[in-house]
Protein backbone atom coordinates (compact mmCIF):
# COMPACT_ATOMS: atom_id res chain seq x y z
CA UNK A 1 0.00 0.00 0.00
CA UNK A 2 1.52 3.34 -1.05
CA UNK A 3 1.43 6.58 0.85
CA UNK A 4 -0.63 9.31 -0.76
CA UNK A 5 0.58 12.83 -0.19
CA UNK A 6 -1.43 15.93 -0.91
CA UNK A 7 -0.67 19.58 -1.47
CA UNK A 8 -2.88 21.86 0.57
CA UNK A 9 -3.56 25.53 1.21
CA UNK A 10 -3.48 26.32 4.95
CA UNK A 11 -6.52 28.00 6.52
CA UNK A 12 -6.49 30.13 9.70
CA UNK A 13 -8.26 27.43 11.77
CA UNK A 14 -6.39 25.29 14.28
CA UNK A 15 -6.97 22.43 16.68
CA UNK A 16 -4.81 22.67 19.82
CA UNK A 17 -4.14 19.66 22.05
CA UNK A 18 -2.18 20.13 25.27
CA UNK A 19 -1.23 17.40 27.73
CA UNK A 20 0.20 17.81 31.24
CA UNK A 21 2.88 15.32 32.28
CA UNK A 22 4.28 15.38 35.81
CA UNK A 23 8.05 15.11 36.08
CA UNK A 24 9.87 13.66 39.04
CA UNK A 25 13.40 13.83 40.31
CA UNK A 26 13.43 17.18 42.11
CA UNK A 27 14.55 17.04 45.75
CA UNK A 28 11.88 17.21 48.46
CA UNK A 29 11.91 17.42 52.25
CA UNK A 30 11.10 13.92 53.48
CA UNK A 31 9.40 13.12 50.13
CA UNK A 32 6.60 15.55 50.99
CA UNK A 33 7.23 19.25 50.41
CA UNK A 34 9.37 20.22 47.49
CA UNK A 35 9.49 21.88 44.10
CA UNK A 36 7.09 20.84 41.37
CA UNK A 37 7.86 20.26 37.70
CA UNK A 38 5.39 19.65 34.89
CA UNK A 39 5.86 19.33 31.18
CA UNK A 40 3.13 20.69 28.93
CA UNK A 41 3.20 18.89 25.58
CA UNK A 42 1.52 20.92 22.83
CA UNK A 43 0.37 19.94 19.36
CA UNK A 44 -1.19 22.36 16.90
CA UNK A 45 -2.95 21.00 13.81
CA UNK A 46 -3.92 23.37 11.01
CA UNK A 47 -6.91 22.95 8.73
CA UNK A 48 -6.05 23.07 5.04
CA UNK A 49 -7.85 22.88 1.71
CA UNK A 50 -6.51 20.01 -0.38
CA UNK A 51 -5.19 20.70 -3.86
CA UNK A 52 -4.90 18.31 -6.80
CA UNK A 53 -1.64 18.72 -8.70
CA UNK A 54 -1.50 18.62 -12.48
CA UNK A 55 1.48 18.28 -14.81
CA UNK A 56 0.86 19.50 -18.37
CA UNK A 57 -2.88 19.29 -17.70
CA UNK A 58 -2.85 15.70 -16.39
CA UNK A 59 -3.53 14.93 -12.74
CA UNK A 60 -0.40 13.71 -10.95
CA UNK A 61 -0.86 10.32 -9.32
CA UNK A 62 -0.11 10.45 -5.60
CA UNK A 63 -0.53 14.24 -5.51
CA UNK A 64 3.19 15.15 -5.68
CA UNK A 65 5.16 15.77 -8.91
CA UNK A 66 8.26 13.66 -9.52
CA UNK A 67 11.78 15.08 -9.32
CA UNK A 68 11.95 14.96 -13.12
CA UNK A 69 8.73 17.00 -13.43
CA UNK A 70 10.06 19.57 -10.94
CA UNK A 71 13.33 19.77 -12.87
CA UNK A 72 11.52 20.32 -16.17
CA UNK A 73 9.41 23.06 -14.54
CA UNK A 74 12.59 24.71 -13.28
CA UNK A 75 14.43 24.52 -16.61
CA UNK A 76 11.45 25.28 -18.85
CA UNK A 77 9.17 27.49 -16.73
CA UNK A 78 5.70 27.83 -18.14
CA UNK A 79 3.07 26.61 -15.70
CA UNK A 80 3.63 22.93 -16.46
CA UNK A 81 2.86 22.19 -12.80
CA UNK A 82 -0.44 23.65 -11.60
CA UNK A 83 -2.69 23.14 -8.60
CA UNK A 84 -6.46 23.26 -8.26
CA UNK A 85 -8.65 22.92 -5.15
CA UNK A 86 -10.47 19.59 -5.02
CA UNK A 87 -13.11 20.65 -2.45
CA UNK A 88 -11.75 18.48 0.38
CA UNK A 89 -10.35 19.60 3.72
CA UNK A 90 -7.85 17.93 5.97
CA UNK A 91 -5.55 18.71 8.89
CA UNK A 92 -1.78 18.89 8.96
CA UNK A 93 0.55 18.97 11.94
CA UNK A 94 1.88 22.52 12.15
CA UNK A 95 3.70 22.27 15.49
CA UNK A 96 4.59 19.76 18.20
CA UNK A 97 6.65 20.83 21.19
CA UNK A 98 6.70 21.27 24.92
CA UNK A 99 7.47 23.66 27.74
CA UNK A 100 8.48 22.97 31.32
CA UNK A 101 6.58 24.52 34.22
CA UNK A 102 8.51 24.85 37.48
CA UNK A 103 7.04 25.76 40.88
CA UNK A 104 9.95 26.18 43.33
CA UNK A 105 7.86 25.48 46.45
CA UNK A 106 4.17 24.87 47.18
CA UNK A 107 2.03 27.71 48.53
CA UNK A 108 1.89 27.53 52.33
CA UNK A 109 -0.38 30.39 53.24
CA UNK A 110 1.61 33.64 53.46
CA UNK A 111 4.69 32.03 54.99
CA UNK A 112 6.84 32.15 51.83
CA UNK A 113 7.47 35.01 49.40
CA UNK A 114 5.38 34.90 46.21
CA UNK A 115 8.52 34.51 44.07
CA UNK A 116 9.23 31.16 45.81
CA UNK A 117 5.75 29.74 45.14
CA UNK A 118 4.93 31.20 41.70
CA UNK A 119 4.94 28.91 38.65
CA UNK A 120 7.57 29.67 36.02
CA UNK A 121 7.28 28.60 32.39
CA UNK A 122 10.76 27.83 31.09
CA UNK A 123 9.46 27.89 27.53
CA UNK A 124 10.30 25.59 24.68
CA UNK A 125 13.98 24.95 24.12
CA UNK A 126 15.19 26.91 21.10
CA UNK A 127 17.00 24.00 19.50
CA UNK A 128 15.57 20.60 20.31
CA UNK A 129 15.18 17.42 18.29
CA UNK A 130 11.84 16.95 20.08
CA UNK A 131 10.19 20.04 18.56
CA UNK A 132 8.50 19.96 15.14
CA UNK A 133 7.71 23.13 13.21
CA UNK A 134 7.10 26.62 14.47
CA UNK A 135 4.08 27.39 16.66
CA UNK A 136 1.70 29.43 14.44
CA UNK A 137 -0.35 30.67 17.43
CA UNK A 138 2.01 30.89 20.44
CA UNK A 139 -0.23 33.46 22.15
CA UNK A 140 -3.14 30.99 22.38
CA UNK A 141 -2.57 28.68 25.36
CA UNK A 142 -4.77 26.13 27.07
CA UNK A 143 -2.55 25.50 30.12
CA UNK A 144 -3.17 28.40 32.48
CA UNK A 145 -6.51 29.25 30.86
CA UNK A 146 -9.14 28.89 33.63
CA UNK A 147 -11.80 27.92 31.06
CA UNK A 148 -9.79 25.00 29.61
CA UNK A 149 -10.91 21.55 30.83
CA UNK A 150 -8.00 19.17 31.33
CA UNK A 151 -9.48 15.70 31.70
CA UNK A 152 -8.15 12.17 32.18
CA UNK A 153 -10.67 9.74 30.65
CA UNK A 154 -10.88 6.69 32.87
CA UNK A 155 -8.57 8.40 35.36
CA UNK A 156 -5.53 7.64 33.23
CA UNK A 157 -2.90 10.34 32.67
CA UNK A 158 -2.01 12.55 30.97
CA UNK A 159 -4.55 15.28 31.65
CA UNK A 160 -5.54 16.59 28.23
CA UNK A 161 -7.35 19.70 26.95
CA UNK A 162 -8.52 20.45 23.41
CA UNK A 163 -9.27 23.84 21.88
CA UNK A 164 -10.35 25.10 18.48
CA UNK A 165 -8.92 28.44 17.41
CA UNK A 166 -10.53 30.37 14.56
CA UNK A 167 -7.91 32.82 13.35
CA UNK A 168 -10.20 34.95 11.19
CA UNK A 169 -12.32 35.92 14.20
CA UNK A 170 -9.55 35.53 16.81
CA UNK A 171 -11.86 33.21 18.76
CA UNK A 172 -10.86 30.26 20.98
CA UNK A 173 -13.51 27.59 21.54
CA UNK A 174 -13.07 25.18 24.43
CA UNK A 175 -15.66 22.50 23.72
CA UNK A 176 -16.92 20.14 26.42
CA UNK A 177 -15.39 16.66 26.25
CA UNK A 178 -18.55 15.11 24.79
CA UNK A 179 -18.60 17.57 21.84
CA UNK A 180 -14.88 17.68 20.90
CA UNK A 181 -14.86 14.98 18.24
CA UNK A 182 -17.99 16.30 16.49
CA UNK A 183 -16.75 19.91 16.43
CA UNK A 184 -13.37 18.91 15.00
CA UNK A 185 -15.02 16.83 12.27
CA UNK A 186 -17.35 19.75 11.47
CA UNK A 187 -14.36 22.11 11.29
CA UNK A 188 -12.63 19.90 8.73
CA UNK A 189 -15.82 19.29 6.73
CA UNK A 190 -16.76 22.97 6.72
CA UNK A 191 -16.89 24.43 3.24
CA UNK A 192 -16.56 28.01 4.46
CA UNK A 193 -13.14 29.62 4.16
CA UNK A 194 -12.75 31.61 7.38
Amino acid sequence: MGVSMRMCTPQPNYVIVEEIHSKSGLPAVGNTIGPGLWQVVRRVMQVCDEQDVFYEGNRVAGGVPSSWQYLKELVLPGQQITQRPNGKRNMILAYAGFSNIVQPLPKLGDLLPDSWTRQYDTGTPRFSPFVYGSDPIPQVRLYGNPRAQFVMPGGKPPATAVGIYRGASNQLELPPVAQREKLIKDLVRSASHN
